[in-house]
């Protein structure tokens, strides 16, 4: 069944491509990127070697072709939903930085205005 090898390989290789891509517009962390370029290259590996890719002779049953189907479904979702938490994740240090100077500027604030005033707490 070297069609499924194929397609699988394509699938692999697709995956690579779109984790390059989300990585290269900044939607990924560098971990999670890291993460799903290893899981691309598995696949692939999964479908090139030979010793390995014996598990395309069972692709003639409906059930295993529905089976890939929901798998790759699912790892598709996955790929979305690790965007997202990405996303999020970077948003969210962002913000946390953004807090970290503004409470410095505001006991600078402070400071001056005790200076001023001549006031302690």
């Amino acid at each position: 069944m070297l069609i499924w090898n194929i397609v699988l390989t394509i699938i692999g290789v697709l995956f690579l491509i779109a984790d390059f891509w989300v990585c290269v517009h900044k939607k990924f962390s560098d971990l999670m990127g890291m993460g799903w370029s290893v899981l691309s290259i598995m696949i692939i590996m999964c479908s090139i070697i030979p010793g390995i890719s014996n598990w395309s002779q069972f692709m003639d049953r409906p059930e295993c072709i529905a089976a890939l189907i929901l798998f790759l479904v699912i790892l598709f979702d996955a790929f979305l939903i690790s965007m997202m938490i990405s996303q999020l994740s970077m948003k969210n240090q962002e913000l946390a930085m953004q807090v970290s100077l503004l409470n410095q500027e505001n006991e600078k604030i402070l400071f001056e205005i005790n200076e001023l005033t001549g006031k302690e707490k």
